[in-house]
């Protein structure tokens, strides 16, 4: 089971105890913000992969389409917060 999860992207590892299994389980943060960088990129890339006139126009349809586009694996609040972070970063448009 822990073969298959790790081949298909889950970091996963084997805990010999539940007590063991929860106190670890808290991800660092240098691991957490690689991981936000990474997904920052791979978002951007691509949107920019994407035609001009298929691009999502509603923030509704972003997000759909992230979540299609990471295979449904990120869950939707981080692809909320992703969104919020583009959309703060983004110079407006006058």
């Amino acid at each position: 089971m822990i073969k298959h999860l790790v081949k298909r992207g889950f970091a996963v590892r084997r805990a010999n105890s539940i007590a063991e299994a929860l106190t670890s389980a808290a991800a660092p943060a240098a691991r957490v913000s690689r991981q936000t960088s990474t997904l920052w990129d791979n978002a951007l890339s691509f949107l920019a992969g994407t035609q001009k006139n298929r691009r999502p126009r509603k923030r509704k349809g972003l997000v759909a389409a992230l979540h299609s586009h990471f295979s449904q694996r990120i869950p939707e609040t981080e692809l909320q917060r992703l969104v919020d972070q583009m959309i703060a970063r983004t110079p407006s448009a006058k």
